[in-house]
């Protein structure tokens, strides 16, 4: 599932991979759920997907 995705995910491949809406997304990542940073908008590990 994640094999096609780089090791840093955007967040449009966050969204694909989760069947999720952007809303939902920026919920999960500001409220730490899904770890994260911001660099010219957020940037999450593959890992982070994997253990949530």
């Amino acid at each position: 599932m994640f094999t096609q995705y780089d090791d840093i995910m955007t967040v449009e491949d966050v969204m694909e991979t989760l069947n999720i809406g952007l809303s939902k997304l920026y919920e999960l990542l500001k409220s730490g759920q899904i770890k994260s940073w911001k660099m010219k908008g957020y940037r999450i590990p593959k890992e982070a997907l994997k253990l949530s």
